[in-house]
């Protein structure tokens, strides 16, 4: 289930049809919910699809 929460959130980041605001929205929700992975990456570099890496790495936490 939080896989797929991740997968929506970073697609979401991704879709060049959404307005920028919800794409921005989209990478601070991603930020918030995933700390770990996001939470020090910067939004442009996340708009530009450079995290795609760390959401095929990504492992649920216990």
């Amino acid at each position: 289930m939080q896989k797929a929460k991740l997968d929506i959130l970073y697609k979401a980041t991704q879709d060049n049809t959404k307005a920028l605001k919800d794409r921005k929205a989209a990478v601070k929700n991603l930020q918030a919910a995933y700390p770990a992975y996001f939470g020090q990456m910067k939004t442009e570099a996340i708009l530009a699809g450079k995290a795609a890496s760390a959401t095929v790495s990504w492992q649920p936490t216990s």
